[in-house]
């Protein structure tokens, strides 16, 4: 499961060189394409593609000039995102003694954009107004190996949809008006096609024109709005889950895990009204080894106390980005019959009709008086201190 801890390391690329070519195809036509080949920087390496062909229309009436623009990019980036050589260094974090990991994000955009445009004043005013629709496929995989030797492999993937108006002006200085082809609107400028020869605007000249441009875009509806600001939450039960824990002891280090995970939610206008609850059994955890795990069930008193429970009271959003958003969910846990107040670290992830919520935090077992953790004279002990994993899906109820 991905570690919320982590989830910092995504700002590590802060440049990267991209080589790119536009050829323009006569009649209006024009491609390009753009790489950035796979050069580590940071300990990132990008590898992404990116397409595009554009066609603009000879001026109707003199005065209006259309243009389609299509682009695509696709391809991948690798780091440490998840767990870096830091994180693997510090003993309050989850990937404590693991594997720096090696995750891969891989990005998908395909776009189109109608534009229409205008020209004034013998061609040297060219306001312009467009549109465009984009549709996002990012796929996110972890790969992370922790100091058990236990693979992660979670794999997140998303279907964006965007839309967007543009908008803007440019002044292309004193050459005469285009002829020939007619003008070509590329990246929200208008791009001059062909030029008479004039004194006034030589090759020098025509390179230092002056070119101004204003470029608005806002989402509109159908796009892909802020999990918690804009979109209500509807009500939902968990339809799968995992919560894990990762153990130190004498003995050697252990991990528990159990699948049977139930709770529910109840929706709101926004994430941050949601509340709810999310439990597992005791006596489901597992390691792997009986011994342990009759005594992890003894010291837990799972035939008094059944079940591990958290309901959740408090949503703070903390920073959004598209159909994510990390979050501090506060409530009360429940262990062994005693109740601790929590504040825990979170990233909420919604995703077509569910939502699944992403936790790792610290956890202490004597703050919830379990005891048992030494045997034979404390020749074998267990540490109090344990990190705990929870990964949980909620499916919406239907109205």
């Amino acid at each position: 499961m991905v570690r919320v801890e982590a989830l910092s390391n995504t700002n590590q690329l802060v440049v990267a060189v991209q080589p790119r070519i536009c050829v323009g195809l006569g009649k209006g036509f024009g491609v390009e394409a753009g790489w950035i080949p796979p050069i580590p920087v940071s300990g990132v390496s990008a590898n992404i593609i990116g397409l595009g062909a554009d066609c603009s229309s000879p001026p109707m009436g003199g005065v209006l000039i259309a243009n389609l623009s299509l682009n695509a990019f696709f391809g991948s980036v690798h780091g440490a995102f998840t767990c870096d050589e830091q994180d693997v260094l510090n003993p309050g974090n989850s990937c404590y003694q693991g594997t720096p990991s090696d995750d891969s994000f891989l990005p998908a955009v395909y776009r189109r954009r109608p534009t229409l445009g205008a020209s004034f004043s013998g061609g040297t005013v060219r306001p312009y107004l467009g549109g465009g629709y984009a549709r996002l496929m990012p796929k996110f995989q972890v790969n992370f190996t922790n100091r058990l030797g236990i693979l992660d492999a979670s794999r997140v993937e998303s279907t964006l949809n965007a839309a967007a108006l543009f908008g803007g002006g440019a002044h292309m200085g004193a050459c005469p008006p285009l002829v020939s082809d007619g003008p070509v609107l590329h990246a929200g400028f208008l791009r001059q096609q062909h030029q008479p020869h004039d004194p006034r605007c030589t090759r020098e000249a025509r390179h230092m024109t002056r070119t101004t441009g204003l470029m608005l875009a806002a989402l509109l509806a159908g796009g892909a709005p802020p999990v918690a600001a804009q979109q209500p939450i509807p009500t939902g039960t968990v339809t799968e889950g995992t919560l894990s824990f990762d153990g130190k002891a004498t003995a050697g280090d252990f991990s528990g895990t159990t699948h049977t995970v139930s709770g529910s939610m109840t929706g709101g206008p926004a994430l941050a009204d949601v509340r709810g609850f999310v439990e597992v059994p005791v006596n489901t955890l597992v390691t792997d080894n009986d011994k342990r795990d009759k005594d992890l069930n003894k010291s837990m008193q799972s035939d008094e106390y059944p079940t591990i429970r958290f309901e959740l009271k408090t949503v703070q959003v903390k920073a959004e980005r598209g159909d994510s958003a990390d979050v501090v969910l506060g409530g009360d846990f429940i262990i062994r019959g005693v109740t601790q107040a929590v504040e825990l670290p979170a990233v909420v992830l919604r995703h077509g009709e569910s939502i699944t919520v992403v936790s790792s935090f610290p956890l202490n077992l004597k703050d919830y008086k379990i005891g048992g953790l030494s045997k034979f004279l404390g020749l074998f002990k267990m540490n109090e201190h344990i990190a705990v994993h929870v990964h949980v899906a909620f499916g919406f109820t239907p109205p």
